[in-house]
């Protein structure tokens, strides 16, 4: 399996070695005592002792508070999971796709936030048994087919994290905003019947979700030619009971604002007949491409409980649905609990519609409606390449990630047996070539600060680059943590960094990165820096816009961001943003979607003062500033000029 390593085989193999004897059974399945030995080794009842001091040491790390020298991915991320990208973020945890080294298999790896378990001892408490409680909730709902299923917890771990089911398919959300109320008759029940059946039998295992909105809920592809959803994120789902929940002391108001039903608004307990109301108002917008009362934030959660929804039949798009269906819908959308239908009725409803003409419907028909072929593939378009396919001679075995359309696949050399990292891209004639010819310079240089590229060749239109696999931490493994990096560290790696990109420009013509960004910073355990992701550079026009995490809008500079080709000083400005983030802890741009990000990239200062820390970086923080300026005639010339001031600031005796 891609990326799987041995002490024998992998330059890290100090993290297995650590692993093989706190854990004598590896690679066998840990049990509930952390092994299948008759009692922890002494080894791992240290590790766990450490696990509690985590947080009281800037200088460790994830896992088991073991300190960060002579650690790798393996051990930063509990020892067992190499992370591959991430899926999302939400106040509480963040979600990467990642492969499982002990199974060899892709999931969902959802993390608490290392920030939630630094506050006062009865919040953290808190956070963690809500945590706790969301992998009980999976648990309990593996019997039913439209719960994402839980394989794995590390409960005791710090952070603590589950394992989950890679779910590949569409957003509802994502549904809703490509088809705005014009969704295929057929679709419409064959979704809303297994929405409805899903949640009847969440609520006959007594578990109330209380967060259902489009972003939670996939649609898959389903057996033998339809649709089926998968409810994501209990996180502040509940046991459901007239006690109040024991994580939740009080009533308190969660979930996302449009979806709330009129007594979550007044934060009083909740019955099934709330996720109804949700349920409800997810229809609503299926059926007609708006909620039925346009509220956009909390402070506006009050009209739920006063206004009227907008009538269904003064909107057009609703016309296309029986009165039946438009009448349970509505009362679906009750202000009274106990005005709302049983979800039986619900079911029988969408049941009875069109018979059984629906079912009759092909999957293929069904998804050409919705403009796209395959709602099992992720939430972008469907992959360039597949599992098994011979390109020269190299065989395609996983995909690890996309980056704005490109691919990065696992793949095996068949004449050496090596596993290598095979990079794809797509495009017109004339980017491909640009981006060959880049590579096939990458390829003639020997720089050990430059990810090695070993082959480049086009199959079938598509761009095929052939590299080293990745198997050291990211820089973006080693940001996750939020906190300044030590000035020592700083150093090192700035230099690292600087020294990259000097070599690169140093070219005739320059070699310019282009989407310089955290997963792009290679680390070994010694913080050597080499780079990868050359000539990933994408302007606005080709980002998918609901991609509010995309790293190139944080970090790509404001004229590649608009479309213009890189150059050395966009390539200085995004090592500025990444510098910004090492020193300070956090971006210096964030926000909460595409134009947001923009309008800060392009016209506001950033957002957190780095004067805070520019005392500890002897002042290095005014140049980072000036390497950010929106104009690139005012950002310093050059790579060189920002590596002297770095040194005339935190290492004078080199200067």
């Amino acid at each position: 399996m891609f990326h799987r390593t041995t002490p024998e085989t992998s330059r890290h193999g100090d993290a297995h070695a650590i692993k093989a004897h706190a854990f004598p059974c590896f690679p066998a399945r840990r049990g509930p005592g952390g092994c299948r030995c008759a009692s922890p080794s002494p080894i791992l009842l240290k590790a766990r002792s450490l696990s509690r001091v985590f947080f009281q040491d800037g200088n460790q790390r994830f896992g088991f508070g073991i300190p960060w020298e002579g650690m790798t991915l393996e051990a930063v991320h509990p020892l067992r999971f190499q992370l591959i990208r991430r899926l999302g973020a939400g106040g509480m945890s963040t979600v990467s796709l990642a492969r499982d080294r002990e199974t060899g298999h892709l999931v969902a790896w959802k993390v608490l936030k290392p920030n939630l378990l630094e506050g006062f001892p009865e919040e953290r408490r808190r956070m963690l048994s809500r945590f706790a409680r969301e992998a009980r909730l999976l648990k309990h709902l593996e019997h039913v087919p439209q719960v994402v299923n839980c394989l794995d917890t590390g409960l005791e771990e710090i952070p603590p994290w589950i394992a989950m089911e890679v779910v590949r398919g569409r957003s509802l959300r994502h549904i809703i905003d490509r088809t705005r109320g014009r969704v295929p008759p057929e679709f419409l029940r064959a979704v809303a019947l297994d929405l409805a059946r899903g949640l009847a039998a969440i609520h006959a295992a007594r578990v109330l979700h209380r967060d259902l909105a489009p972003a939670n809920i996939m649609v898959v592809k389903g057996e033998p030619d339809g649709v089926r959803v998968k409810f994501l994120d209990f996180g502040i789902g509940k046991p459901l009971g007239p006690e109040l929940d024991p994580v939740t002391r009080k009533p308190t108001l969660m979930g996302k604002p449009q979806y709330l039903s009129p007594e979550q608004t007044r934060g009083v307990e909740l019955e099934a007949s709330s996720d109804v109301y949700s349920l409800g108002v997810i229809l609503y917008e299926l059926m007609t491409g708006r909620c039925p009362i346009d509220v956009k934030s909390f402070a506006e959660v009050g009209r739920i409980r006063h206004e009227a929804p907008i009538d269904f039949a003064k909107l057009p798009a609703s016309r296309r649905f029986p009165e039946s269906l438009r009448d349970v819908v509505m009362a679906c959308l009750a202000k009274d609990p106990g005005d709302r239908p049983d979800l039986d009725d619900v079911i029988r409803c969408f049941d009875a519609w069109m018979g059984d003409s629906g079912s009759s419907a092909s999957h293929s028909r069904l998804m050409a409606d919705m403009g796209f072929s395959d709602p099992g593939a992720d939430d972008a378009p469907p992959t360039l390449l597949s599992p098994d396919q011979i390109l020269e001679v190299y065989r395609v075995v996983d995909l690890i990630r996309r980056e704005s359309g490109d691919e990065v696949w696992g793949a095996v050399d068949l004449e050496s047996g090596r596993e290598v990292s095979m990079r794809v891209i797509a495009g017109g004639k004339t980017a491909r070539n640009q981006l060959m010819i880049q590579a096939g310079r990458l390829a003639e240089m020997s720089d050990d600060a430059i990810h090695p590229v070993w082959d480049v060749f086009e199959w079938n239109g598509l761009a095929v680059i052939i590299s080293a696999p990745h198997t050291d931490l990211t820089l973006a493994d080693l940001l996750l943590r939020r906190r300044p990096m030590e000035p020592a560290r700083f150093l090192d790696v700035a230099l690292g960094l600087m020294d990259a990109l000097m070599a690169t420009h140093g070219r005739t013509p320059p070699l310019c990165h282009g989407r310089l960004c955290p997963a792009h910073v290679l680390l070994d355990t010694k913080d050597r820096v080499r780079l990868t992701g050359f000539g990933s550079a994408r302007g606005t026009t080709d980002l998918d816009l609901h991609d509010e995490a995309d790293d190139f809008l944080i970090h790509g500079a404001p004229e590649v961001l608009l479309g213009e080709p890189p150059t050395p000083a966009s390539d200085l400005y995004s090592l500025s943003v990444l510098l910004y983030t090492m020193a300070a802890g956090r971006p210096p741009f964030e926000g909460t979607g595409y134009s947001v990000i923009l309008a800060h990239r392009r016209h506001l200062p950033p957002a957190a003062p780095i004067e805070a820390v520019d005392e500890r970086l002897g002042g290095f923080g005014a140049h980072i500033l000036d390497g950010m300026e929106k104009s690139p005639g005012d950002r310093p010339s050059s790579i060189e000029e920002m590596r002297a001031a770095l040194i005339r600031c935190l290492a004078p005796s080199r200067s």
